[in-house]
Parts: C-alpha cells; structure tokens; sequence
C-alpha cells in the first residue's frame, strides 16, 4: 500500500518468518551455527530456546532453505502436542509408510528399518519440532528412544528442539532428567541491544532497497528503537505500522509524534486514558437500572401478593434432570503385532559397523512395509525353501561340540522372502553349529542374535523352538547377560508346518 510512496520495491516490516530478511546477531548466529553444526555432525539433541517473536523460526526456515536435500531428510513438525503414537503415525507418514492399525512396537521396529536406509543411502534425518514447549512431558520421556537407533559410530537420527523458555524449565524436571543429559548441543536467542536493533531495521530497509532515512526521521528512528525493546517482531509491527500511519497523513519521513501515537494504539493508550470515566459511568448506569428493577418489583408485590413468581421469574429454580450416560463401547481389540524382520536390520547393522562400502542407492524396503496388511500375521515359508532346508546335510557331533560344516544355508526369514533382502542377497551365512551346545549371554546380545550366530539363520519359528527348551527365557528379546541359553541339536528341529502336516495325516 505505501511502498511507491516510500519508494521500496517490497514490505521490509512483514512480520511472517522470511529468511530473506534474516538478520543474524551475535545470539542468532550462534543458533544458526548450533543448529547446521548439531545435524551435520550428527549430535542427536539440538535445543534452540528464545522469547517469543526474537526469530526462531526465521532462523529455521533459512536453515531449511539452505539444505542439501541429497545429503539431509528434514521432518519439520509444527504442532508438537501429540502423544507419542501420534507422533510416529506422523514420522512413518513422513517416510512414505502406512502405519494405520499398527501397534507402536511395529512403527518403532519400521521406523528403525527406514534409518538405516536413509543412512546406506548417505542421507541424514532430522526432526524438527517447533513449539516443543506444548509437547506432553510423557511424549518428550519417549522421545529419547529414537536417538537411541545409533550404529557404533553415528546417531541415525537428528532431533532439533525449538521452543520458548518453558522448553527449558521442562527439561529441568526430574522425570525428564535422561532426555536432558541427551542434548548435546544447546542455544538461546537473546534480545537485541540498541545497536543491533539499529542494524536490524537498516539491514530490512536494505533488502527492500531502500533508505532508512527516507522512511524515519532522526527523532523517530530512536524512539522506534526505544519502544520495540530488542524483540525483531515487536518492531516490525511498530514500523509498519508508522509507515501506514505516516501514509495516510502524507508523512515522509516518519516523524516522533506517529511513531509515538503508534505505540500508543498498540499499547492501548487511548483506552487507558478514558477508562476511569467509563468505568464511573458504567457503575453510575447499572445502580440506576437495579433501582428501576426494584421499584417495579415493589409495585408489583402490592397488586398480587401472593404470587411473587411472576414479578421474579428468575427468583426460583428448575429441576433439570440430567440424562443417563450412554455407555461406552468396548474397546477394540489391539491389532496382532506384526513379525518384524528384526534380524535383517541387526545385519545392515553389522555390516555398516564392519565398515563395508555403503551402497549408492537405499536397498528396498520389504513388501510387508511399503504395503502393510490390516492384520499383520507370519507368513508361512515357501515350499522350496522349506524342501532346501530339510535336504541340508548335518554333520555328527559329539559332546557338544560344535562341527565344522562347511556347507551354507541361504538365509530364509519370515514373510516369505527367498535368499535374504536385498541388502544380505550377496552372500549366505554359513552354519557355525548344529547343537545341541550352550552359550552364556553377553551384554547387548539378544535371543534371535544368538540363533543366528548358532544356526546361521533365524527365523520366528526357530526362535520359539530354542525358547521352548529355556523356560526362564520370557521375552525372546530380554535375555539377561550372563544366563546360559541352550541351543538344541539341530537336527531335531521341525517347523511348525511339517509338523502340522504329520499331524494331520495321522
């Protein structure tokens, strides 16, 4: 509206979050650096606090920006008040997968899937939250369970926190004390000091190719620094609003008087200055009407004194009665948790710690991932490989000891996938024991690991064979360090669907 008159090519004072117009202070320089060296250097937890209206965002959108899409994968979230199932709904949806009717084990096991594929393929996740102060304290305790998907020398996952102070005094409550020793980076946007608000609005006025001295004079450039307190949003809206002012009487430059009279509007002035009149006037009418309400109900009671119900309607009180709650319906049943191909990612891990060559391009993810049934279920095995499996030789053995059999078994996993995944098709595992042997569980190590190391491949019906001959053993991945675990001979081993089938026909 007054760029012509001001000669300005764009609105230098909008007060939406353009990088165009960042101008970096000492404090916002450091944030920016905290924010480009936390990612880049994959340091888990960045937090980034400020007041508001002192340019957090704007920072984020420059960051944003600037980014290599290549090498990084940003995830910004706007609205952080969600659950932590919410919360992955939205990070699997991000990463192109369904997660609906999921349990929240599923999404977690997924999720980690999607990392190191992003991490083979040289690319880098970051989540960005914004307005992390209204994220639920339960939500933020379960955040620290994604920086924790790691490999042995990098976090797959980058979390940028961004929020107003409350942010930090969250992080300060002791139910959140392990997320806080997590943030390994940290900064906060200051205020701008009289010199850097000078710079502020100079460096705006340049970027829409103007002059600072045509738009205020002396007197209104000071008093434009003294009321905008150092907050970039307050003095946008204070300028702009001087230059609107200023336009309508035909003003340039911008005297003190609008800028004063501005700030006055804004700060609600004008109302301050008659609001003790209007507040004896508002006082002086309601005494007046309650006289006049009084006077009609005396006069009322003198014709019918019996029924005072009808001069006071409001005297007496109805009973309401309330209808009965509808019942709640039953809850639904939780949806039958998905076999998770647990095993392969652990070996994508192996093989990324071992510091081999990463691929040029992601492996693809299963077909159970990308098109994920209502009602997850183990798939049967193929026949083949189920045949191929039965015909494997074993070698004797004698006291536990393990054979030397130098034959491989191609690794077949649940869901009914052939020879591995993609990422574990160029090379078969070998079998390093038939059994019966025992192995004394070390820290880190799991159920399915060790079956793996054992047999040369794992699968959920192994898996429950070998804790049916622990009993101790509960949950096939909470295996105490320091337990023994035997692993039956081999060779006595039947799947599930062999022996349905001996079943059957007898």
């Amino acid at each position: 509206m007054y760029l012509a008159f001001y000669g300005l090519r764009k609105e230098p004072f909008h007060i939406t979050p353009d990088p165009e117009f960042l101008y970096l202070s000492p404090s916002h320089k450091e944030a920016y650096a905290a924010v480009v060296y936390g990612v880049k250097q994959r340091k888990g937890f960045v937090t980034l606090t400020g007041e508001v209206g002192t340019g957090k965002t704007t920072i984020l959108r420059s960051y944003l920006k600037k980014l290599d899409r290549d090498e990084v994968r940003p995830i910004y979230l706007f609205n952080p008040d969600l659950t932590f199932r919410e919360l992955l709904c939205m990070l699997l949806h991000e990463m192109g997968m369904d997660s609906e009717g999921r349990s929240e084990a599923w999404m977690l096991q997924w999720f980690h899937w999607a990392l190191i594929q992003e991490y083979q393929a040289n690319r880098n996740v970051v989540v960005i939250i914004d307005e992390a102060q209204n994220m639920p304290v339960e939500t933020l305790e379960k955040l620290r369970m994604l920086t924790n998907i790691e490999t042995a020398k990098d976090k797959l996952l980058q979390i940028v926190l961004v929020g107003q102070p409350e942010l930090e005094e969250k992080l300060n409550l002791y139910s959140l004390r392990q997320l806080k020793q997590r943030v390994a980076m940290s900064a906060r946007i200051r205020a701008l000091t009289k010199t850097e608000t000078k710079a502020y609005i100079r460096h705006r006025v340049t970027q829409a190719m103007g002059s600072t001295e045509r738009l205020f004079d002396a007197a209104a450039f000071r008093a434009v620094v003294r009321h905008g307190k150092g907050n970039p949003r307050q003095i946008n809206i204070l300028c702009d609003n001087a230059l609107v002012t200023g336009f309508g009487y035909q003003q340039r430059p911008v005297t003190a008087k609008i800028v004063r009279d501005v700030v006055a509007e804004i700060r609600g002035g004008k109302w301050r200055r008659y609001g003790r009149w209007l507040g004896a006037s508002a006082t002086a009418a309601l005494l007046l009407v309650g006289a006049l309400v009084l006077a009609s109900v005396g006069r009322g009671g003198d014709e019918r004194p019996s029924d005072t119900s009808a001069a006071m309607p409001v005297a007496h009180a109805e009973t309401v009665v309330m209808p009965a709650p509808e019942p709640r319906p039953a809850p639904e049943p939780a949806p039958e948790r998905a076999v998770v191909h647990t095993q392969v990612a652990l070996d994508a891990m192996m093989k990324i710690d071992a510091g081999l060559e990463r691929p040029t391009a992601a492996a693809p993810l299963p077909p159970d991932l990308t098109e994920p049934a209502a009602s997850p279920k183990p798939v049967a095995r193929p026949e083949a490989a189920l045949a191929a499996e039965m015909a494997m030789p074993v070698a004797p053995m004698e006291n536990d000891a393990a054979p030397d059999v130098a034959a491989a078994v191609p690794p077949v996993m649940d869901g009914g996938v052939e020879n591995g995944t993609p990422a574990l098709a160029e090379a078969a595992r070998p079998v390093l024991a038939a059994g019966p042997t025992r192995r004394v569980v070390k820290r880190g190590e799991n159920l399915s690991r060790l079956v793996m190391e054992v047999y040369g491949r794992c699968d959920t019906a192994l898996i429950e064979w070998v804790r049916a001959s622990n009993p101790r053993v509960g949950n096939a991945d909470l295996v105490l360090a320091g337990d023994t675990i035997v692993f039956p001979d081999i060779r006595t081993y039947r799947p599930a669907e062999d022996a349905a089938g001996n079943r059957d026909s007898s």
